[in-house]
């Protein structure tokens, strides 16, 4: 055990055994103050204290046992626990606390836990801690350290591997001499210097941009492939102030940043411009930032600098970042435009902007796995280094598809680059894998990830898990082994977890209804609140798997009495308990009164009704919602409900109820002319062969 493992043990030691709680505080603000607090694992144990002696004492007495300096310490303590969607409301807590006992912990401290959110990625998290320090520090920034590393890969999107490094340091060189210049030329920019307002969010939602504004003046025909240096500022350049702020993801700050050097009639660098305007795409609160303005800053910043070279590369930098703002905005048309000026400069995007690109495409699993292996060849061909989110993404879009064999083969791709899997990673793998039933492969991957050397417990993966012995191996032993493996690693379910669990009781044998009910009844009291989702889940089990429509009814009722709407799930699951008593027609008219409170239907209630007319042998029925409903690969209008794979299935199904076999191998054919993969056309086309 290493000298530092065996004093955070000391400590915990010493702390467990302590009847002083204000000792207890001060050896964990030692631990702090040393980096051994997470180590000593003593957080839980002191918390949960904490707010035993408040309950029991109140805050009044309890503030004559604390130091102002404590409050820290318990804010410290709470960041090491609790790394989820409820983690900021624990804190928030203890921060209400002080207000009230009338302690106010530092901006510096606070700085730390609103950077902790961003270290996790949790930005609604952090929006809602700043948010309410501003309480207490009005007009609270975070405060970014001088030190700040880079983000990962995926969170560092304008990063582009070029092919010519060599213009490094010139191009820093002659960025410093620009700033100079900048300095002398202050009435060129004097009508940004009498506000700052214009680089705020715009309340008119003037998101997307037309990128045509002196564009073709910059526009070079001698073409470079991927070449330049990227525009990062030096230390003491103002601009770093803007990056360090991108660098942690504090969209924000790097907007005031920018808006101070344009009050003092100086033009940020182009890269920090470009920077910005990636991390406010990224960030909700942000997205009504007007990015016109900020694309004409930067292109005015771009025209500052003489070298063609280092020029072209500032171009690239500003069209690639608006390239994934415009693509995260859903703004395609802008996104391609901006695609197009980065081929015109000779360039191609970035991981991230070919990334963003297909998170953005949405038209249906097979397609977007058809998009996400021509846009690997495309990044492969173009020599085009690939990071972590690039890798993720596609991953994601070739499970979706069910492309197994090519989801392992990019994997292996992954890691032959020495690109270390992350979380999300190995959820979408094991997610891949429990797709087509692959049950060993989805224990070995979880396996490999948990006991990798940078694993940081995430639900996903084990949601997955639990999911996949849930919904597809009906095995509750195996399902609550890996929730109580979640709980055994600090991780809070999520709603979808309570959801799956709600399932293993109301839908695996041997039924457990009592259970399943109390699950969602103690969702009431906690941080997670009961949904519809779980209602549905009890709605399904009456109505098809009991066969108590009325029962079900019942549950559809109770919901609507603990004043959740419902959107559809819950419909979805009580029409299906209607086709399965064979009262179709009532099925209808819920459909019908789920669209008449502004709903829209799905798929799979479709498909239900699909199959519900198959099985009163109102076959023009049937083919008729059929019909209604939209190729994958045709032409989509507003509203149009998308035929999934399970559609074409519930068709078949429809015409094999009243012995149209060839109907149902017609519909068949048009199912394989949909290039679904032949693990979910096989068992279409052996429900065929077996009628």
């Amino acid at each position: 055990m290493s000298q530092k493992h065996t004093y955070a043990s000391l400590a915990k030691d010493i702390a467990n055994h302590s009847s002083d709680f204000a000792q207890t505080l001060s050896l964990g603000n030692l631990l702090d103050r040393h980096g051994l607090l997470a180590l000593s694992e003593m957080s839980d144990a002191t918390l949960k204290t904490y707010r035993h002696l408040k309950s029991t004492l109140g805050l009044a007495t309890l503030k004559t046992m604390l130091h102002g300096t404590d409050v820290e310490t318990l804010l410290a303590m709470q960041g090491t626990l609790t790394k989820n969607g409820v983690r900021y409301r624990h804190l928030i807590e203890i921060l209400q606390d002080a207000k009230e006992m009338g302690f106010v912990p530092s901006r510096e401290a606070c700085s730390k836990i609103s950077l902790s959110f961003m270290t996790l990625g949790d930005y609604a998290g952090q929006l809602a801690w700043d948010t309410t320090v501003q309480q207490i520090h009005p007009g609270f920034t975070p405060i970014v350290p001088e030190d700040s590393q880079p983000e990962s890969h995926q969170r560092r999107p304008y990063q582009q591997h070029h092919h010519n490094h060599n213009n490094h340091n010139n191009h820093n060189n002659h960025y410093n001499s620009e700033q100079q210049k900048q300095h002398n030329d202050q009435h060129q920019y004097q009508h940004q210097s009498q506000s700052s307002q214009h680089l705020k969010p715009n309340n008119n939602n003037n998101n997307h941009i037309n990128n045509n504004n002196g564009n073709n003046h910059r526009k070079q025909h001698n073409k470079h492939h991927n070449q330049g240096a990227q525009n990062h500022p030096r230390n003491g350049d103002p601009s770093e102030a803007i990056s360090r702020a991108c660098r942690v993801g504090y969209a924000a700050v790097a907007l005031e940043e920018i808006s101070k050097m344009v009050n003092k009639g100086l033009l940020p660098s182009p890269q920090s411009i470009a920077e910005t305007i990636q991390v406010c795409a990224k960030r909700e609160k942000e997205r009504t930032t007007n990015y016109q303005e900020l694309y004409d800053l930067a292109m005015r910043s771009v025209d500052m600098i003489k070298d063609l070279t280092q020029r072209r590369a500032a171009e690239y930098e500003v069209y690639n970042a608006m390239l994934v703002a415009n693509a995260t905005l859903g703004d395609m048309p802008a996104a391609k435009k901006n695609y197009d000026d980065i081929v015109e400069l000779g360039q191609f995007p970035d991981a991230t902007g070919y990334a963003t690109l297909l998170i953005a495409t949405t038209t249906g699993a097979i397609d977007e796995a058809h998009d996400a292996l021509k846009i690997l060849e495309e990044v492969k061909r173009h020599k085009i280094k690939p990071n972590i989110f690039f890798y993720n993404v596609v991953i994601g879009k070739l499970s979706r598809g069910r492309k197994i064999e090519r989801v392992l083969e990019v994997y292996e791709d992954m890691i032959a680059s020495k690109i270390r899997p992350n979380a999300i990673t190995y959820g979408t793998l094991i997610s891949a894998c429990t797709r087509v039933g692959s049950e060993e492969m989805a224990r070995s991957l979880f396996e490999e990830m948990t006991s990798s050397s940078n694993y940081h417990p995430r639900q996903g993966p084990h949601n997955a898990m639990i999911q996949f012995y849930v919904r597809q191996k009906k095995d509750r032993e195996a399902a609550l082994r890996y929730y109580q493996d979640m709980l055994d690693r600090k991780l809070s379910p999520t709603e979808h977890t309570y959801t799956l669990l709600v399932e293993a009781f109301a839908c695996i044998e041997p039924y457990n209804m009592t259970e399943a009910k109390h699950l969602v009844q103690s969702l009431k009291r906690g941080p997670i609140r009961a949904c519809e989702a779980h209602y549905g889940v009890l709605i399904y089990s009456y109505g098809v798997i009991h066969h108590d429509v009325a029962a079900a009814e019942v549950m559809f009722n109770n919901m609507h009495k603990a004043e959740i709407v419902p959107k559809g799930p819950a419909y979805q699951a009580l029409i299906e308990g209607f086709i399965t008593a064979n009262n179709v027609n009532r099925a209808v008219e819920l459909r019908n009164e789920l669209l008449a409170s502004g709903q829209p239907s799905s798929a799979y209630i479709e498909n239900t009704l699909i199959r519900g007319f198959g099985q009163a042998k109102n076959i023009i029925a049937a083919e008729d919602i059929f019909s209604a409903m939209t190729d994958p690969h045709a032409v989509k209008a507003p509203g149009a409900i998308v035929k999934e794979p399970s559609t074409y299935h519930s068709m078949v199904t429809a015409y094999l109820e009243i012995g149209m076999l060839d109907k149902a191998y017609t519909t068949l054919t048009m199912m394989r002319d949909q290039h679904y993969p032949e693990l979910v056309i096989k068992p279409v086309e052996e429900e065929i062969n077996v009628a």
